[in-house]
C-alpha cells in the first residue's frame, strides 16, 4: 500500500490548466526503486503514452544525472517536437538542460570538424545556453571548410564567402585576398584541410599569375626596356602547385603534357620523369622526395642501371617493404635494369646477389675479381642479406653496423621463434572483440571507449539481440549519438552484419550528415546487396569527401567484393576519372577485375596496360627464389599446402609486417596448436588498428 501510495504521488498527472505539466520527483521514485529501476519504470510509461511530456522530462532529468546524455538529448528533443498550443510544456530548467547538452554535442563535432556543429551551437544559445562567440566563429570556419570540400563549384563559391566574411583569422583573410601570393597561402590551406578541388582552384590562380608575370618581365627585357626581374617563386607554393597539378590532371595516364622541366623544383617534382630527381640524391637527404620518388609513375622513367642508382633503389625498395608501402621484390624489378647491372663490374657483390634473387634470375651470380669504383653499400641492405640468408640475430645485427630503427628490428624479427609482439594481450581475452574495437577506433576515432565496443563485441557474438541492448546503452551513454551510431556501423561492419551496419550507418547520417558517415552507409548498402543505393549514397558522399576518387575506390572494392560487377565498375570508373596518383592504382586494379569479371577481355587489357605505368609495382609473376613476396608464397600455399610452403609463407609474413592477406592464409593453413597461430593472431589484432581500412577489415574479421 505504501509503495502504490508513492508511485500515485510520484507519476500523478498535473492539472490541465498548467502550461508545463508539474514536476515528477526523481529522487523519492529513485529512493524505491533505485537509479536503474526508476529509469525502468520512466522508459515503461513513456512507451505506453508517446505523448506523455512529464515522464519524458523526467527520464531526460534522470539520463542527465546517469550520465545518458545522449538519451536525455532524444526525450527533450520529444518533448519540443510534441510541443502544444503555447509552445512547448517544460520548465526552464528543462529548456536549459537541453541548451548545455547540445552545446556539448556541439563541441565534439567541431572537434572532429563537422559542419553540425554550427546548427547545435545556434540551438543552443536560442535555448538560452552562453555560447562564446569564438565558438560560434570556429563552427562557422568549420561549416566553410565544409562547403569548400564540396564537388559544386557554387557551394564551394559559397564556403569561400562564408569564410572571407569571418575575417578574424589568416585563413578568412586569405580567402578574401585576391592577391596571388595570398591566393597561393589559401591553396595550401585548402589542401590540408582535405578541400582538394577548391586548392587546385587557387594554386592553378596563383600560377597562371606569375606564369604570366614573368612572361610580361622577360618580354620587356626582350625589348630593351629596364624593368625589374621575375621574383622567385615561392617554393612552398611551387611545390603544393605540382602536387595539386598530378592530382587535378590525368597526366599519370599519358593524356596530359607534364609541366616544363624549369618547373620542376621541390619534393614534388620527383613525381615526374623529366625531374633530375634520383634516388642515390634523395634516399637519406630528403625523406619527402624519397617517398615521392618511390610513389612515381614507372612509365617515362628510365630504369636504374648504374651502380650507386641500383644500390639506392634496393635500399629504398627494402625500406618500402618493411613498412609495408610496396614490395622490394616489385620494386626492384620495376625500377632496376637487372640485366645491364648484374653485367656492372663495379656492383658490390651483396647487392649483386640481392638483385638475382629479388630479380629471378636462375643464372649463377657473377663475381668479379675486382671494381674500379667503390660503391658504398648500405648497413640496412647488408643486414638485409644475412637475413635473406638465414642468419641469427646477432650476425644480422653486425651487419646493420650499429643502425637502429623499427626496419633493422624487423629484419631481427625474422631470425627469432614465434614470438608474442609488443603489447600483446593477455592470455584469455576475446581477440576478435579486441580486433573489433581496434577497427572501429581507426574508423570513427571519436567512438565510445574501447571497453565499450569490446563488451558490446563480445555480447553480439553471444547473442546479436544481447548485442543490440549493448549498442543502445552506448548511444545513450554518448556526448553525440552520431558518433557512437558510426561506431556501431563500422562494429556491425567488421563482425560481417551488413544489415545492422546499414540501419546504424543511416543513424549516423540523419544526425550529422559527413562525409565518412555517408560512405560507411554506401559500402553498407552494397554488402547488404542494394548496389543501387550504394550508388547513390557513394555520390552523396564523394561529392562532399573533398577527394571523390577515394570514397568512389572504397565503394566500387565493396560492391565488387560483394559480386555487384556492374555498378563495382561504375564506381571504378568514376574513381578513375577523379584519381590522383595515389588512389588511381587501387582505381585501376578495381577496374580490372570487375572488366574480367564481365567477360569484357579487351578492356581489361586496356587497363591493365595502364596500371602497368604506375606506382606501386604489381608483383607480377610469382618469382621463387623471392623470399619477401607474400602473394607468391600464399599462390604456393594454395597449391600445395605442404610444409615447406608454411614456412616460406611463415618467413614472407615477417618481411611484411603490415600486410594481413598473408596472416589470415597461414593462420588458416596451420594445424592447431601451432605455436604461430598465436603469434599471427595477436598480430592480426594489431593490424585491425592499421590505417588503410581494407587491411584493417580483413584483419578484424580473420580472427575466430
Amino acid at each position: 500500500m505504501v509503495r502504490a501510495a508513492v508511485f500515485a504521488g510520484l507519476l500523478g498527472v498535473a492539472a490541465c490548466r498548467v502550461r508545463a505539466p508539474a514536476p515528477l520527483d526523481i529522487l523519492a521514485l529513485t529512493r524505491v526503486e533505485g537509479s536503474e529501476g526508476a529509469r525502468r519504470v520512466l522508459v515503461a510509461r513513456v512507451l505506453a503514452d508517446p505523448r506523455d511530456v512529464q515522464a519524458r522530462l523526467a527520464l531526460a532529468a534522470l539520463a542527465d544525472k546517469l550520465g545518458r546524455p545522449s538519451e536525455a538529448i532524444a526525450q527533450l528533443d520529444e518533448v519540443e517536437a510534441i510541443g502544444g498550443p503555447a509552445g512547448v510544456r517544460w520548465r526552464g530548467e528543462d529548456r536549459a538542460r537541453l541548451g548545455r547538452l547540445v552545446h556539448a554535442r556541439a563541441a565534439v563535432r567541431l572537434a572532429r570538424g563537422a559542419a553540425s556543429a554550427l546548427a547545435d551551437l545556434q540551438r543552443a544559445r536560442g535555448l538560452g545556453e552562453v555560447v562564446a562567440d569564438a565558438e560560434v566563429a570556429s563552427a562557422r570556419e568549420a561549416a566553410a571548410f565544409a562547403q569548400l570540400r564540396h564537388a559544386d563549384a557554387n557551394v564551394r563559391a559559397g564556403g569561400r564567402a562564408a569564410l572571407a566574411a569571418l575575417s578574424r583569422t589568416s585563413d578568412a583573410w586569405a580567402a578574401a585576398n585576391p592577391a596571388p601570393a595570398a591566393r597561393a597561402a589559401f591553396g595550401r590551406v585548402l589542401w590540408n584541410r582535405g578541400a582538394r578541388r577548391a586548392a587546385w582552384d587557387e594554386l592553378d590562380a596563383w600560377h597562371a599569375a606569375i606564369t604570366a608575370r614573368e612572361a610580361e618581365v622577360n618580354a620587356a627585357g626582350a625589348g630593351g626596356r629596364l624593368r625589374p626581374g621575375p621574383e622567385p617563386r615561392d617554393p612552398a607554393s611551387q611545390d603544393a602547385y605540382l602536387r595539386a597539378l598530378g592530382w587535378w590532371s590525368p597526366l599519370w595516364l599519358g593524356d596530359v603534357a607534364p609541366p616544363p622541366v624549369a618547373e620542376l623544383s621541390g619534393p614534388e617534382a620527383c613525381r615526374f620523369p623529366a625531374a633530375a630527381c634520383r634516388a642515390s640524391d634523395v634516399l637519406h637527404s630528403d625523406v619527402f622526395a624519397a617517398a615521392t620518388l618511390l610513389r612515381s609513375p614507372i612509365a617515362g622513367r628510365p630504369r636504374a642501371a648504374s651502380p650507386e642508382e641500383v644500390v639506392a633503389w634496393l635500399d629504398l625498395g627494402l625500406r618500402a617493404q618493411l613498412q609495408g608501402d610496396a614490395s622490394w621484390g616489385a620494386t626492384v624489378r620495376a625500377r632496376i635494369d637487372i640485366p645491364v647491372a648484374l653485367g656492372d663490374d663495379n656492383l658490390p657483390p651483396v647487392a649483386r646477389s640481392l638483385l638475382a634473387q629479388l630479380g629471378g634470375d636462375p643464372a649463377p651470380v657473377h663475381h668479379p675479381s675486382a671494381s674500379t669504383t667503390a660503391v658504398v653499400l648500405p648497413a640496412l641492405l647488408g643486414a638485409a642479406a644475412r637475413a635473406l640468408a638465414g642468419g641469427n640475430s646477432a650476425e644480422i645485427r653486425n651487419a646493420a653496423l650499429g643502425e637502429l630503427g623499427p626496419a633493422l628490428d624487423t629484419l631481427d624479427a625474422i631470425a627469432q621463434p614465434p614470438a608474442l609482439p609488443a603489447g600483446a594481450l593477455a592470455a584469455g581475452a576475446d581477440l576478435r572483440a579486441a580486433a573489433v574495437a581496434r577497427y572501429v577506433r581507426g574508423r570513427v576515432p571519436d567512438a565510445p571507449p574501447d571497453a565499450t565496443l569490446v563488451a558490446f563485441a563480445r555480447a553480439y557474438r553471444r547473442d546479436p539481440q544481447v548485442g543490440e541492448r549493448v549498442a543502445r546503452e552506448a548511444v545513450a551513454e554518448a556526448v553525440d549519438a552520431a558518433a557512437a551510431n558510426a561506431a556501431l556501423g563500422a562494429a556491425y561492419e567488421a563482425l560481417g552484419d551488413p544489415a545492422r551496419a546499414r540501419a546504424a550507418w543511416q543513424t549516423a547520417v540523419d544526425a550529422s550528415a559527413e562525409p565518412a558517415y555517408l560512405a560507411g552507409l554506401a559500402v553498407a548498402a552494397a554488402k547488404g546487396n542494394d548496389p543501387d543505393a550504394a550508388l547513390i549514397f557513394g555520390t552523396s558522399a564523394a561529392a562532399a569527401s573533398g577527394d571523390p576518387a577515394v570514397t568512389w575506390v572504397t565503394v566500387a572494392r565493396a560492391l565488387i567484393g560483394s559480386g555487384e560487377l556492374q555498378q563495382g565498375l561504375t564506381a571504378a570508373r568514376s574513381a578513375i576519372d577523379l584519381a590522383g596518383p595515389d588512389a588511381l592504382p587501387a582505381a585501376l586494379d578495381l577496374a580490372v577485375i570487375a572488366s574480367r569479371g564481365l567477360a569484357r577481355d579487351e578492356q581489361a587489357g586496356d587497363l591493365s596496360a595502364k596500371r602497368a605505368r604506375l606506382a606501386p609495382a604489381v608483383a607480377g609473376e610469382p618469382v621463387a627464389t623471392d623470399p619477401t613476396d607474400v602473394d607468391s608464397a600464399r599462390a604456393e600455399l594454395a597449391r600445395a599446402p605442404t610444409a615447406s610452403a608454411l614456412a616460406r609463407l611463415w618467413v614472407a609474413t615477417r618481411w611484411s609486417p603490415r600486410d594481413a592477406a598473408g596472416r589470415v592464409a597461414l593462420l588458416r593453413a596451420l594445424p592447431a596448436g601451432d605455436p604461430r597461430g598465436h603469434t599471427l593472431e595477436l598480430e592480426l589484432v594489431t593490424l585491425a588498428g592499421d590505417v588503410d581500412p581494407v587491411r584493417a577489415l580483413a584483419a578484424a574479421q580473420a580472427l575466430p
